[in-house]
């Protein structure tokens, strides 16, 4: 603990209580204030955006992101033996989580923040066509390999647990695969040269340990990137479990979309982001080549979390089609 001492004294700060919650986090008290001392994974490389991002917070009011104190010295960090700590409150995590009222303050938050930080630029479509006709053709050749792998499964009279989930999911990737199949269609089809594309502060890292009492905390992994990046973090991260609030997301998603308006690409990218099948080939392929170095049971666990992401993509892209293309995606912005 000393070392942790000696970081708190950089910040003015005499603990009587120090409880080492993970390896890298901290909860301290000092008779008046109970703090979070984290022990970040910021390098040389990132320490600049990350400090970025806490200005930014100061200058565009953005309440949502939990401040960090200053050292002594007026720094948003110490420094010691290159590893870089910071100190902020400590925000017990709510009891309301996963309510109505929590994911419509989260995705409040997380709006507010896309919206105030937006960048907006022309780019080529030369080159996004080329990338996105490309992953068509790999999502083709996944449905083949996925058919193939599936026709060697039910051969066996016996299969075992993974394989007969793997068959037996089967039909509903093939839906997903052909569902994004046109999503990527949509979203390539247009004669226009350029269009204009959107950035947002995102976290990159969005789960519910990283959204206590519905703030946003830990934003080492923070960058400029298009707003749907976050939501799709977020979004697989609670659909991937057991009882995900995947219902709540969808039904409070107007609460997202009346702060930042989705443009008609930027539905279109979400919808392919949230078909994405890679990881749960990836899976798939791994069990069938036998490169994989885990349990039975691990491996139905994963599969089962992908599957369930996919489930969620399919949900998405229909709710989508029901409430945003019956009527004329101008009104939604370009």
């Amino acid at each position: 603990m000393d070392t942790v001492k000696r970081v708190l004294h950089a910040y003015g700060i005499y603990p009587e209580e120090i409880q080492e919650v993970t390896a890298q986090l901290y909860r301290v008290n000092d008779g008046k204030h109970t703090y979070a001392l984290k022990k970040s994974s910021l390098t040389v490389q990132t320490i600049s955006q990350w400090e970025y991002v806490y200005k930014q917070a100061n200058i565009l009011h953005l309440t949502a992101i939990v401040p960090v104190y200053l050292t002594v010295d007026g720094n948003l960090f110490m420094e010691l033996n290159e590893i870089y700590y910071y100190l902020s409150p400590w925000i017990d995590e709510s009891n309301q989580a996963m309510t109505k009222p929590w994911l419509d303050n989260v995705l409040i938050n997380l709006a507010t923040i896309h919206e105030k930080t937006k960048r907006t630029q022309s780019i080529s479509t030369g080159n996004l066509k080329k990338s996105f006709t490309s992953y068509q053709s790999y999502c083709e050749q996944v449905k083949k390999d996925l058919l193939d792998i599936v026709i060697e499964f039910e051969k066996s009279r016996y299969m075992a647990p993974f394989e007969l989930q793997v068959c037996t999911q089967y039909r509903d990737l093939e839906y997903a695969l052909n569902e994004s199949n046109k999503r990527i269609d949509q979203f390539i089809d247009s004669d226009d040269a350029e269009f204009l594309w959107n950035t947002s502060l995102c976290h990159r890292s969005l789960n519910h340990s990283h959204l206590p009492g519905s703030f946003i905390i830990n934003w080492e992994r923070a960058n400029y990137e298009n707003a749907v990046n976050d939501l799709v973090s977020f979004f697989h991260y609670e659909a991937s479990n057991f009882d995900g609030p995947t219902e709540k997301l969808i039904e409070l998603f107007p609460t997202y979309n009346d702060i930042y308006r989705l443009s008609k690409p930027e539905h279109q990218l979400l919808n392919i982001y949230l078909l994405d099948p890679t990881n749960y080939t990836n899976l798939v392929s791994n069990y069938f080549q036998k490169t994989t170095k885990y349990s039975m049971i691990h491996q139905v666990q994963s599969l089962q979390k992908e599957y369930r992401k996919l489930i969620f993509g399919l949900k998405w892209s229909a709710y989508i089609e029901k409430e945003f293309e019956t009527i004329s995606f101008e009104d939604l912005g370009s």
